[in-house]
């Protein structure tokens, strides 16, 4: 019997995932899996829903939160009861970094993203430390009622898990079709029966470039706690360079006839016999709530000759290399839907009196549960209207029964949209524009010029929007933008490359790849006493680790003076202390001699 093996991959957006799964037998191998409502996209997103009958635990007969929801269904009741339903993924594993904002990844100023934080207890979560007041009335209502079921705390990882479980789900159900149903003998009987198909449990994870090492780690528990397996945390850029570069060939450096420049066989071709030289590429990202521009090199290298061959006849290996990187993580299309969302509440308010987003406040006797409610549905009203502008030249937007019964109509045309846009749309522009400042202004950037760049190739669901391509192609000096890559599964196939290459069961093209370190890192000791608590403050050393922007996978030695036997190393990384976070495409590993002065850590 031919013997299947099966990895599935996950691409985590802000608000949404993608699933696509390697299985051995299958044509093609690689696939984009479906989930049970058909879509190729599902929501990124855990609800916590009233069970059907009062709990038998509960008090008076208050329902507690037992039924929860995943994907599209949670997505669907965040509508219904917004402030039970978590739809920010990202943000969530960002509560754990010391660096991030918790209050603007929750801005009170926004009713439609009604949860709270909460520093949850030993006694009600185990662990303690932040959490996520999901449910009840006090997290969106001043009024408490009854017959609401009580709020209850999530970590992060818990719903991190929840997440990749659904995506887990999805995977063994996609890998199963076409497949014959396994048997299996019953031990009792002798008989062989129809038994279950184990689920998949090998998968690798793509991540923002700016997702800090804390909630990599959180995404890591949240999956060993769901018992899944990650074999890697993949980069977006490095995922769609792979993707990209895969069915190009290319040519060493000394070896080329052509410049970085685009020719008759530029980079559109997908297989030519043609080899292309090297390339610099910009691969430009705007997912729901992130931006991120990478400046990445496609080359080639030529293996060692092999005894009794010729160095001209050993093979050539192509390869991608990320040079530089730049992001920012409070800037996605959800911006957009922002913008709209005011722009019509605003409206609402014009034709009804009701002002949705100020409910809850002095003057106001809106409630802010109602209010909460009416901009959920009036946000994927918006959505829509955004998504029509992207083709149009004027959208409508209309909600039925947005408040106690009155319908809202409205529309908008897309110029007016881009004007209240406009700041938007420069923001956006601001990653791309870091790449290509010269090295001594401070930023960072590499010194690259527009003449320079083979394609700028974009990817992610906000990089549709005619208004930010205009402001793109204006930072570029007046160059056309490139869309060789679909938008939305460029990812998912290059992370499915990478789970392929990482199983003996497939069988790929050689290519070559390098991801950048996103964060600086800075390794130092602090003296402990027997039970592990730091008997100063201050750290007894220290040494820079890698630079920004280090090529990775990268092994460094480092020499601490003054350390001894027993005390306790640190990897921190941009500013916080990380414990087993992965940057980059692999993980974070340590290995200490405490014999020695030398602590080696390996980057892979």
């Amino acid at each position: 019997k031919k013997k299947h093996k099966t990895f599935f991959k996950k691409i985590l957006f802000p608000s949404h995932l993608q699933v696509s799964i390697v299985r051995q037998g299958a044509r093609p191998p690689v696939s984009i899996a479906t989930n049970e409502m058909s879509r190729r996209r599902s929501a990124a997103a855990v609800a916590f829903v009233p069970a059907a009958a009062a709990s038998s635990n509960s008090k008076k007969g208050v329902p507690l939160l037992s039924s929860r929801l995943l994907g599209d269904d949670a997505a669907a009741a965040a509508t219904r009861r917004p402030e039970a339903a978590v739809l920010r993924l990202r943000d969530v594993l960002m509560l754990l970094s010391s660096n991030s904002n918790n209050a603007s990844l929750f801005p009170p100023s926004s009713p439609s993203w009604p949860l709270t934080l909460a520093v949850a207890e030993e006694a009600r979560l185990p662990g303690g430390g932040l959490a996520l007041s999901v449910g009840g009335a006090s997290s969106s209502s001043s009024k408490k009622s009854s017959s609401s079921p009580p709020p209850e705390l999530h970590s992060p990882e818990e719903l991190a898990g929840a997440v990749l479980r659904y995506a887990q789900r999805v995977a063994t159900a996609a890998a199963a079709e076409g497949l014959p149903p396994p048997r299996r003998k019953n031990p009792k009987t002798g008989k062989e029966e129809a038994g279950g198909r184990p689920a998949v449990v090998d998968c690798v994870v793509t991540v923002p470039p700016s997702l800090p090492p804390s909630a990599r780690a959180a995404l890591l528990d949240g999956a060993a706690a769901a018992g899944i397996n990650v074999l890697s945390l993949v980069s977006t850029p490095a995922a769609v360079s792979l993707a990209y570069g895969i069915e190009r060939r290319f040519e060493e450096s000394g070896k080329s006839s052509s410049s970085g420049k685009k020719s008759k066989d530029d980079a559109s071709s997908s297989s030519g016999s043609s080899a292309l030289g090297p390339q610099l590429l910009v691969i430009y990202d705007q997912g729901s709530t992130h931006t991120s521009a990478a400046l990445v090199q496609f080359s080639a290298y030529r293996e060692p000759a092999k005894r009794g061959q010729s160095a001209l006849s050993a093979a050539t290996v192509s390869q991608f290399e990320i040079l530089d990187l730049a992001w920012d993580d409070s800037l996605g299309s959800d911006a957009l839907d922002e913008i709209l969302l005011r722009h019509f509440a605003a409206e609402f308010k014009a034709q009804s009196g009701n002002d949705l987003l100020t409910a809850g406040e002095e003057g106001n006797p809106l409630s802010k549960t109602a209010a909460s409610r009416a901009l959920a549905r009036l946000r994927k009203a918006v959505r829509r209207t955004k998504e029509v502008l992207s083709a149009n030249g004027d959208a409508p937007c209309s909600v039925e029964e947005l408040l106690d019964g009155k319908d809202f109509r409205s529309s908008i045309d897309r110029k007016s949209f881009e004007k209240l846009a406009a700041g938007h749309f420069a923001r956006s522009a601001a990653p791309l524009a870091a790449l290509l400042l010269p090295p001594s202004s401070g930023n960072g950037g590499g010194g690259v010029k527009v003449g320079d760049l083979a394609a700028v190739e974009l990817v992610g669901g906000g990089t549709r929007v005619p208004g930010l391509q205009a402001a793109l192609s204006r930072a570029l000096d007046g160059r056309a933008l490139d869309r060789h890559l679909d938008a939305d599964e460029a990812a998912a196939h290059g992370a499915a490359l990478f789970a392929a290459n990482a199983s003996t069961a497939f069988r790929l093209r050689r290519f070559g790849g390098g991801d950048a370190a996103p964060f600086a890192q800075l390794l130092s000791t602090t003296a402990v006493d027997a039970q592990g608590k730091p008997l100063s403050p201050e750290s007894l050393a220290g040494a820079p680790l890698l630079p920004f922007g280090k090529r990775l996978p990268v092994k460094r030695v480092v020499k601490l003076p003054g350390a001894v036997e027993g005390v306790n190393d640190a990897l921190s990384g941009g500013g916080e202390i990380v414990s087993g976070g992965g940057g980059g495409v692999g993980f974070l590993k340590k290995k200490r001699e405490a014999s020695t002065t030398t602590t080696t850590t390996t980057l892979a």
